[in-house]
């Protein structure tokens, strides 16, 4: 990405996450060249970061949600300026509070690309498992096929970066969320035990 993206300038690039996913999926001749990469992840090695990074893209964007998800917090934010790598455009950033006692390295961890339309319900997981069928030797995670809201396979880079395919982009998932009230608020509680 050319240099000048605040929050590029901030965290440090997704640069080398992006090329690893996509040299890996070249390699794999997953063929993901019309498919929108609606949002990439930061993880945070510690609740000051996470605040940091949240209160940086809320200077560069909207926040989307903050919510609890499997125990923790995770604010997506739509960037004001859309992240540009190679022919993708890309808008989200979704930022996981780590959780107690479940240390993480700080930077870029995944990016996400939307293979279904507005056509598909939310919740379409033939329309991934056919995805996954076209590309039988390719080592797919499919522990999220079976989340209510949002499923999702994925598939592990390096150690520390993996890529994701879901349905729908997250700004549109969390619309639907927040319509059928699927969105756990972070208690208050949740800051007091964190440090």
């Amino acid at each position: 990405p050319p240099p000048g993206h605040p929050v590029i300038d901030a965290l440090g690039s997704p640069q080398a996450m992006l090329t690893g996913v996509l040299d890996k999926l070249d390699a794999l001749a997953v063929d993901v060249s019309s498919f929108e990469a609606d949002h990439i992840c930061f993880r945070c090695a510690t609740v000051d970061e996470y605040r940091f990074v949240c209160a940086l893209l809320a200077q560069n964007g909207q926040l989307l949600v903050e919510s609890m998800i499997g125990g923790r917090p995770i604010a997506t934010y739509l960037l004001a300026e859309p992240i540009l790598f190679r022919s993708y455009s890309i808008r989200c950033i979704e930022v996981p509070c780590p959780k107690p006692g479940r240390p993480y390295a700080s930077g870029w961890e995944h990016v996400e690309f939307v293979i279904g339309s507005e056509a598909h319900s939310i919740n379409d997981k033939e329309a991934l498992e056919e995805f996954v069928k076209k590309y039988p030797d390719v080592p797919w995670d499919m522990r999220a096929l079976h989340k209510s809201c949002n499923p999702d396979v994925s598939l592990q880079i390096e150690e520390g970066s993996s890529c994701k395919f879901h349905l729908w982009p997250l700004d549109r998932v969390i619309e639907h969320e927040l319509e059928v009230g699927l969105v756990e608020a972070v208690a208050a509680s949740f800051w007091s035990s964190s440090h």
